[in-house]
């Protein structure tokens, strides 16, 4: 769709499309006239689900949050993040132009140590109001690190899950 005189406007339909279409791998929307509108109707959720991601995923994942202020929603879930993912993912999360607000993470293979760097961007991240953790191996310890910081006033977490 490069240089195809596509708008703002039919961004919404590109959105849908990306999502329900599960075979599609690269898009280039290059010299369209999309405008601020039509980005963040592309990025506002971002569907990442069951890609076979990897934490060598999560770093140029990192560098989109520290710089997209659209992206409102990433789902990584069913990715084998592991807690280096996890970690990498954080550097973004904490940056103050980041702008998520859900972020899924069910069964990317964490645990416990994947609780640090999340809790600590619990403190620190404004936007972010619901995680999604079910299906990893938190356990106890990993729990107890995410409460110690759900009180903390810079918190705005809503959902837990």
């Amino acid at each position: 769709l490069k240089r195809c005189y596509v708008s703002g406007s039919a961004c919404e339909d590109l959105a849908a499309a990306l999502v329900a279409n599960k075979s599609l791998v690269r898009m280039d929307l290059s010299g369209n006239r999309l405008g601020l509108r039509g980005l963040k109707l592309l990025c506002e959720g971002l569907q990442l689900k069951i890609c076979q991601l990897t934490a060598a995923a999560c770093e140029d994942l990192a560098s989109t949050l520290s710089v997209n202020q659209s992206l409102r929603e990433l789902d990584l879930s069913l990715n084998d993040l592991g807690d280096p993912g996890v970690q990498l993912l954080c550097v973004g999360l904490s940056h103050p132009t980041c702008k998520l607000q859900t972020l899924r993470l069910d069964s990317c293979s964490l645990t416990a140590k994947a609780c640090e760097p999340l809790s600590c961007i619990l403190e620190v991240n404004q936007t972010l109001t619901e995680l999604h953790l079910t299906n990893n191996a938190l356990r106890d310890p990993g729990v107890r690190l995410l409460c110690k910081r759900l009180g903390h006033p810079g918190c705005k977490l809503r959902v837990l899950w």
